[in-house]
């Protein structure tokens, strides 16, 4: 891949969403194979909704820092 594109998706706006938008995805596969794998007694999900609260709570905290 071209230089332009790895820092087209490392520097912009643009390509953090790209980012964002993959790595929920891979949540969101892992999940839905944790739930196929183990039907009804799949409770993966709860470290996931651990991981994506700890991430909110984080961007939060960055948010309000950058304010101040």
């Amino acid at each position: 891949m071209s230089e332009r594109f790895w820092n087209w998706l490392i520097f912009s706006d643009a390509g953090t969403g790209l980012r964002i938008g993959i790595a929920i995805g891979i949540f969101v596969a892992l999940a839905l194979w944790d739930l196929r794998r183990k039907g009804k007694e799949s409770r993966r999900w709860r470290e996931y909704l651990f991981l994506a609260s700890a991430v909110a709570t984080a961007m939060a905290y960055g948010l309000i820092n950058e304010q101040i």
